[in-house]
């Protein structure tokens, strides 16, 4: 008994004399290490490591793959928010390979910097003067309002390809550009998650399209990062064709258009049959307010330089098919000492089998000053009238 007394005094004194150390920001806590698993963000290789079993990427990378990484030094939080999800350059990370498993490839160290990820708080480690996020966290779909799309609550997926022994940090990717590009003579607006188109192949350019008003009803956007579907609407009927969500970063809505073939179907149901060659000349020629003041024609197509009748400035370049159908395919505008005759009188037009070259000055100065001019080209036969 008396032994066990004296055991019992050992241990309390022990526990009162023994101090919890605890790690101080910039104290080494780990390491990282080499992997011979390839990361990729949305396709595109990104630097990894192997940290704790999980891939590590550099959160700060993500500028270069179609994010915003902002730091605020004040409250020590690190905020990464998805922009477009598309790298920066089409051949981004092209220079990254394998790596040996298992080699050091550098330290983790304590930090009471917070990484918030497209809204959500996730774990970050700091390395020498970075901040790492593990791809394995980001796709965790607990508690995930976004799950029926097979997303996380950070709007993310992590897609493990045991035969390539690749892992993928996949996220919504927002391509305005690119998909105004593929159709062709459209103005389009969004309401909340619809979108509508309006066909009119002189008011709107052949490439990139035109931007109509884009707005939201109150209270419809209270939930940030969380995915809904996206319809184009047209003749009172709605057909869904991706996925968009509202984010806090610059109070924007994206979305990410991933039927693109039900989009075109509703939207060449929008466009009129094709005007005859004879019509459409008729038509261009009888506009109220332009006037034709220059044709130049091949075989195959015709072209009509337009000048607005009220400014004297604007000028629209048409291309007419002679099999039917025409399109607007360039502008410019003239110098504010011209009227429209002396602009037209500055503009050439060339062909080279289908191919047109149009030559425009694009400034133009008072009298005797230097004009410079412009040249854009267009192969007419790739162009779907």
């Amino acid at each position: 008994m008396k032994k066990l007394g004296i055991l019992t005094l050992l241990v309390m004194l022990m526990i009162l004399f023994t101090a919890t150390v605890y790690a101080k920001n910039g104290d080494i806590v780990g390491n990282i290490y080499s992997s011979d698993i390839l990361a990729l963000v949305n396709g595109k290789p990104i630097k990894s490591y192997s940290l704790d079993g999980k891939t590590a990427i550099v959160a700060e990378d993500l500028a270069n793959y179609g994010f915003s990484c902002r730091w605020n030094q004040t409250e020590r939080i690190l905020t990464v928010n998805i922009q477009s999800g598309i790298a920066s350059y089409y051949d981004q990370g092209s220079d990254i390979k394998r790596g040996k498993t298992g080699k050091i490839a550098g330290h983790i160290y304590e930090t009471d910097i917070k990484v918030i990820f497209n809204g959500q708080e996730i774990k970050g480690y700091a390395l020498n003067g970075t901040t790492a996020i593990c791809i394995e966290d980001l796709g965790i779909l607990d508690n995930s309002a976004n799950r029926k799309y097979g997303y996380s609550k950070y709007l993310a997926k992590a897609i493990w390809d045991k035969d390539k022994r690749t892992i993928e940090l996949k996220t919504p990717q927002f391509d305005y550009q690119n998909y105004r590009n593929n159709f062709h003579c459209f103005k389009f607006s969004i309401k909340d998650n619809i979108l509508t188109a309006e066909y009119d192949p002189l008011k709107y350019l052949y490439y990139g399209g035109s931007s109509g008003t884009d707005e939201s009803t109150a209270g419809f956007w209270t939930d940030k990062y969380t995915l809904k579907p996206f319809y184009v609407e047209a003749g009172g009927k709605k057909s869904e064709i991706g996925v968009c969500f509202h984010t806090d970063a610059n109070d924007m809505t994206f979305f990410d258009i991933y039927n693109i073939d039900e989009m075109e179907r509703v939207l060449t149901n929008l466009k009129p049959p094709r005007k005859t060659y004879d019509k459409a000349l008729e038509y261009l020629y009888n506009q109220p307010d332009y006037t034709v003041y220059l044709q130049a024609e091949n075989d195959n197509y015709t072209i009509l330089a337009l000048i607005d009748n009220d400014t004297q400035q604007e000028c629209k370049f048409i291309a007419v098919k002679k099999t039917g159908g025409y399109l607007f395919i360039d502008s410019a505008i003239g110098g504010v000492y011209w009227d429209a005759k002396t602009f037209a009188s500055k503009i050439e037009i060339e062909f080279n089998k289908n191919t047109v070259t149009i030559t425009y000055p694009f400034y133009g100065g008072p009298p005797g000053s230097r004009t410079t001019k412009a040249e854009s080209s267009h192969n007419l036969d790739s162009l779907s009238f």
